[in-house]
């Protein structure tokens, strides 16, 4: 049984960890958004190897 409880135990690790992480990427995210829609990443064309 003691592998199961270690088992158990690593979830919910793992199920702290994930909520953490869902909470930071809520507050980090809005600002991000804030930007205006209509701004796209530049994308540098590639080099013409041939």
């Amino acid at each position: 049984m003691d592998l199961f409880d270690e088992i158990g135990f690593k979830e919910k690790q793992i199920s702290r960890l994930s909520s953490l992480l869902n909470k930071y990427r809520d507050e980090k995210i809005p600002e991000v958004r804030k930007k205006k829609p209509s701004e796209k990443p530049k994308q540098l064309p590639l080099p013409f190897c041939g």
